[in-house]
């Protein structure tokens, strides 16, 4: 048990009596949620980047359908299901485009992991081709006709 120091603190007329020791205890316990905010967000950066850097180097093309989408204050999240072959898998992503419901059930392309293929990319404008180093096909002009332009 640590020892609890008092200090008297003169003020016009007054005296306020103040824990050194409850001052002390909230720094320290700043410093600790401050620290576990740190280690965490380093984490999550570190594990995105080994994330994105295996989608990149081994992965695999195969079309995605579009299920749905929902505005949000960065862009439209997309959910959509893609098949790897032994197995059909849900994704969602976030895309800078304004669409129309008629972009629903339409087929476009998607990149996934091949070590994990819950790891994806929808591939859909060229942003998200240049993004992941590929070349953005004139096939895939139809899908502005599918969207409303500023």
């Amino acid at each position: 048990m640590g020892v609890l120091f008092l200090v008297k603190i003169p003020t016009k007329g007054r005296e306020i009596t103040k824990s050194l020791s409850d001052n002390n205890m909230e720094k320290k316990i700043g410093f600790f949620l401050f620290l576990v905010t740190a280690i965490f967000f380093t984490y999550q950066y570190f594990t995105g980047k080994k994330e994105r850097e295996k989608l990149l180097n081994d992965h695999t093309v195969t079309v995605a359908i579009i299920n749905d989408f929902v505005s949000t204050k960065y862009g439209y999240i997309f959910r959509y299901t893609y098949s790897t072959g032994e197995e059909m898998l849900h994704g969602s992503m976030i895309v800078r485009i304004r669409p129309k419901r008629s972009l629903i059930g339409k087929r476009v392309p998607v990149m996934y992991s091949n070590t994990n293929p819950e790891n994806n990319y929808l591939l859909m404008i060229p942003d998200g081709f240049k993004h992941n180093n590929l070349v953005y096909p004139d096939s895939l002009n139809w899908v502005y006709d599918h969207t409303y332009h500023p």
